[in-house]
């Protein structure tokens, strides 16, 4: 099977047909053959079942075991946009109650999970770009989350999860160097407390808050740790419950950083200055869409790693436009960024792009009136 798919996947990337299909024969070249190679029986129109209705429309694929969907694939013309259908994917396969949904044009390849079925919440786990990624690079997940074998046996819906937590477990590991320093300074109160206990169970005498907070304080530059590379700035809550902007983890100046002790709150921008070129704006939404640009200009073949910025829950770029309060489409992209942001989040942003793209964040220059 794989080494099936693995050719198959090469003969389409070195060929012409990923840009020059209509839907009807994406569904006829690229889908449905990669189906037979999954182990799909696409004569079958109980298992494989074509344009499942849906209220007024349909689904191009409605997977199937024993009559029970267990999951659907619905396919676009390779030259369609894939984010003017996500929202109505994932709205109906939340409506049918199917956990995961694909959407294709053949050349993309977009897996979304349930991840709170109560509320019709499903997220993407998945995604592949069969132009600019190399089979071997592909073939992997495309068995493990649609081969019939596995689907049967609930190794693909495990397999699916198991990735979706992967990606949220990623996110929590870049937050960890910050959490543990914003744990050191100022020193938490309940890690003053232990520290005060424990002392007094090792000599009979309980430090003083002051004392445990000096000692702290003294050896902050030899505890502090470095952000993974990459990592972006997230704003933590402290251990009392408050938002509070932690700088990213660094060395043992990194406490210290005076650019981002600057609020923005209430000022208005006129210009800026990046890598050398200075650049007069209106707004601060305008320097966002300008540095996004910029970056989607410079970075084209990686951008589309912006999509993995975010802050908790809260999503700062998204191909669907409907996930954004006030999206802004980015030039030469098929990526949204939110724009409906006070100034120092923006700056924040900016600097979370800088660290993504490898850049110093001091190479940023904000000049307001």
């Amino acid at each position: 099977m794989k080494k099936q798919i693995t050719d198959f996947l090469g003969e389409l990337k070195s060929g012409k047909k990923l840009t020059a299909l209509d839907e009807a024969s994406t569904k006829q070249a690229i889908v449905l053959r990669l189906l037979s190679f999954l182990g799909w029986d696409i004569f079958d129109v109980d298992e494989v079942y074509p344009d499942y209705p849906v209220d007024s429309d349909m689904i191009s694929y409605a997977l199937r075991i024993d009559k029970e969907i267990q999951l659907f694939i619905d396919v676009k013309s390779s030259r369609e946009k894939l984010d003017a259908y996500q929202k109505d994917i994932t709205t109906v396969t939340a409506k049918e109650g199917v956990e995961v949904c694909v959407l294709t044009n053949g050349a993309m390849w977009w897996f979304f999970l349930a991840t709170g079925r109560a509320k019709g919440g499903y997220k993407r786990f998945f995604n592949c770009d069969l132009r600019k990624q190399e089979p071997e690079t592909i073939v992997d997940g495309l068995i493990d989350f649609m081969a019939r074998a596995k689907v049967a046996k609930g190794e693909a819906l495990d397999s699916a999860r198991a990735a979706y937590h992967s990606q949220r477990q990623e996110i929590a590991a870049d937050a960890l160097p910050q959490a543990w320093n914003q744990l050191l300074s100022p020193p938490n109160k309940i890690l003053v407390e232990i520290l005060s206990e424990i002392s007094e169970k090792l000599c009979g005498y309980r430090a003083d808050a002051n004392l445990v907070e000096k000692f702290i304080k003294n050896h902050l530059s030899i505890w502090q740790l470095d952000a993974p590379a990459g990592a972006k700035t997230i704003d933590l809550p402290d251990f009392e419950g408050n938002i509070k902007p932690v700088s990213p983890p660094g060395n043992k100046r990194q406490e210290a950083r005076p650019e981002r002790l600057t609020s923005y709150a209430g000022k208005r921008i006129d210009s800026y200055r990046f890598n050398g070129h200075q650049q007069g704006v209106r707004n601060w939404e305008q320097m966002l869409v300008s540095l996004c640009e910029y970056f989607a200009t410079a970075h084209s073949q990686e951008f589309d790693k912006v999509l993995w910025i975010t802050n908790h829950e809260r999503i700062y770029f998204s191909t669907n436009s409907d996930e954004l309060r006030i999206p802004e489409k980015i030039k030469k992209t098929d990526i949204y960024v939110e724009t409906k942001l006070k100034p120092d989040e923006i700056v924040g942003l900016a600097n979370d792009l800088m660290v993504a793209f490898g850049y110093d964040k001091n190479m940023l220059e904000i000049k307001v009136n």
